[in-house]
């Protein structure tokens, strides 16, 4: 009976690990040449609305995810929502009270589809 109850909890926890490590995860590149112009939209979409100075380090080097557009986001058109998006994360400099806001980008026209505030 051990040797069964060992066996059995031994392939209860092998199976836990391995769904565990192959759950959804979001894609994240912060690898400059992966999406560049996604990366080029959104930092001139920073610049544009003067919110480039919060940036750390080069604004290349930002981190990119592949999500779905909700209403967790400030999204530029209502059309956006539920749609394939980037998420662009730049590096905050230190001590900052707001941090540089995420920004949305259409992966087929590297179109800037929203963006969502930090802190």
């Amino acid at each position: 009976m051990g040797e069964k109850l060992w066996f059995l909890l031994l392939s209860i926890l092998t199976a836990v690990i391995l769904i565990g490590c192959s759950s959804d995860s979001q894609e994240i590149q912060s690898d400059p040449d992966h999406y560049p112009e996604a990366k080029e939209a959104a930092w001139t979409f920073l610049k544009n609305q003067g919110w480039d100075d919060t940036v750390a380090g080069d604004w290349k080097r930002a981190e990119v995810r592949e999500i779905t557009a909700d209403e967790s986001h400030h999204l530029l058109e209502d059309a956006y929502r539920g749609k394939d998006a980037l998420y662009v994360i730049f590096k905050n400099k230190e001590n900052l009270t707001n941090g540089t806001p995420n920004i949305l980008v259409d992966p087929e026209t590297n179109e800037v589809m929203g963006y969502t505030a930090t802190e």
